[in-house]
């Protein structure tokens, strides 16, 4: 009897998944809750809970939690159960990893993920935007962990990936002469791809950012800026502002910078995390100090009081463009522990490439000095 109720609790649920809306998605974990502790072996409600504690709720503590419950209760023969559970944990760690800066958890990420990437490799018929998913969000803890080359390769095998995803894609279109619904469903899945692809691209940038790569970032990052612009997607073309300006800034180009971040501040109706936020504020500020501009020394020390107060997941780079901004030597040894925080869980020859990098570099000397 319990079982049928936790059932059709859990239906009820299933039924606001595609509902936008917070408060459709807080109804959702109620009943889930509701649901499993009716009947504790319901996986289904389980996955879905965590679902939306990732992508949603941003609870990632219990997300990871229940993933790990989920795995107890599965057999070998439960193959996609197992590997949501797998997948799951791997962007779980990841968004934690960059919600908390934590460098274990972009590693236990790594773990996770490559795990399912295995197993889709094995598994021929499995969906190829699955594949790609797992290995942008590898890209990205990789990036998180310090291991920027490790990064590149595997986003280069991903846009691989999409590449053939497209041209199966058009060949299915072209084939077709149901036109209308299936026209359609090419042209949603077709869509998610090229988002995809951007996005590969996007972390790409990032990647060659950080390796000192700063012509081909540009250069990568112009083309993801023009993608977002094209399609009014704000959320993201301010994201891809902060670290193009930024780019720029380490460049040397100054007034490139500041043109890049003056479009970034047109779109003040659109916030991002304070993590984007600020690394446009420290590069517009050091730019224009860098081209003989006067800043206010009001919003400056404002903004560092803000910083202090929120930058919760702020990364080597943030603190040492504080320690540019303001010499202020407590910004320079916060930035030189995250970057001991890295090669500490790097093997030795990744500590070499990554400790060889601009920003690692220039912390180093200046700690040393």
């Amino acid at each position: 009897m319990k079982k049928n109720k936790a059932l059709l609790i859990y239906q009820d649920a299933l039924k606001l998944k595609d509902k936008p809306g917070l408060q459709n998605k807080t109804q959702m974990e109620v009943l889930l809750k509701k649901s499993i502790s009716l009947d504790k072996n319901l996986k289904e409600a389980k996955l879905l809970l965590a679902h939306i504690y990732i992508y949603f709720l941003r609870k990632f503590s219990e997300s990871i939690e229940i993933y790990n419950e989920v795995l107890d209760q599965v057999d070998e023969n439960d193959n996609m159960n197992y590997i949501s559970c797998q997948n799951g944990l791997g962007l779980a760690h990841s968004f934690r990893g960059f919600s908390k800066d934590s460098i274990k958890d972009y590693h236990s990420s790594i773990s996770y993920l490559n795990k399912t990437h295995d197993y889709l490799i094995s598994h021929q018929k499995t969906s190829k935007p699955y594949l790609t998913q797992c290995l942008n969000w590898l890209g990205v803890s990789y990036l998180g962990a310090g291991d920027y080359n490790s990064a590149i390769k595997t986003l280069d095998v991903a846009l691989s990936v999409e590449d053939k995803n497209g041209q199966n894609q058009g060949n299915k279109s072209n084939k077709t002469n149901n036109v209308n619904k299936e026209d359609e469903k090419n042209g949603a899945l077709s869509k998610l791809l090229e988002e995809n692809n951007v996005f590969t691209n996007y972390v790409i940038g990032n990647c060659h950012d950080h390796v000192g790569n700063f012509e081909k970032a540009i250069d990568i990052l112009t083309r993801v800026k023009t993608y977002y612009e094209k399609n009014n997607n704000v959320f993201w073309l301010k994201n891809t502002l902060a670290v193009l300006g930024s780019t720029y800034y380490k460049r040397d180009m100054y007034y490139e910078s500041v043109q890049q971040l003056n479009i970034f501040y047109k779109h003040k109706g659109i916030e991002t995390e304070f993590h984007t936020e600020s690394l446009a504020k420290l590069c517009y500020m050091l730019s224009m100090v860098k081209t003989g501009e006067d800043i206010d020394k009001r919003d400056r020390d404002n903004f560092m009081k803000k910083c202090e107060k929120d930058l919760i997941n702020g990364t080597y780079e943030h603190y040492f463009f504080l320690f540019e901004l303001t010499s202020k030597i407590t910004f320079l040894q916060t930035a030189h522990n995250k970057v001991q925080k890295i090669i500490n869980h790097l093997s030795h020859d990744k500590k070499t490439i990554f400790s060889k990098c601009p920003i690692p570099l220039k912390i180093i000397r200046a700690f040393n000095e």
